[in-house]
């Protein structure tokens, strides 16, 4: 393309959000995929970094990194049941943000 004497060429970009049929929103595909690669690890993980994950709160957080001082790892994501205030709801909703490994 020309445009007041100066040449523009067109630059294709790589599809950064590759669809498939079950996946056509891009922002929950990329969303998703830096979930899975960023999980949070509540065996190693500060009371501000477990703070930063979605739905849980700095109180909460806090329960966690005390529950694990006092009784160690925890080997399940389903072990955060040990925490006071987090239930099987909870854990649920926990579950795709947070790793024990």
């Amino acid at each position: 393309m020309i445009a007041a004497g100066i040449l523009y060429e067109t630059i294709r970009v790589p599809d950064l959000y590759p669809t498939s049929a079950a996946q056509t929103d891009p922002v929950t595909a990329v969303s998703e995929s830096i979930v899975s690669r960023y999980a949070v690890n509540v065996n190693e993980a500060t009371a501000q970094e477990l703070a930063g994950v979605r739905g849980i709160t700095e109180e909460l957080a806090l329960q966690i990194v005390l529950e694990r001082s006092e009784n160690g790892r925890f080997s399940s994501v389903d072990d955060l049941l040990r925490v006071p205030g987090i239930g099987a709801k909870t854990v649920e909703r926990l579950r795709p943000y947070v790793t024990t490994e």
